[in-house]
């Protein structure tokens, strides 16, 4: 994988960002652990044959 791969840096930046967020604290909360599971769920992704057809392919590896 590249170092500067683009869900290494957006990721971890819109956590920080929906932490920062005062209402609605339970969803924020939802959205949080959704976003911190995008990494594995981007690990699963070149196992599919059509991902390397992808345009993220080219960015995640």
């Amino acid at each position: 994988m590249k170092d500067n791969c683009t869900c290494k840096k957006l990721v971890p930046m819109a956590i920080d960002k929906a932490r920062e967020v005062k209402g609605f604290p339970c969803r924020w909360k939802m959205i949080i652990s959704k976003l911190k599971r995008i990494p594995l769920c981007l690990l699963d992704l070149p196992t599919h044959p059509c991902f390397s057809k992808n345009a993220l392919y080219y960015d995640f590896f």
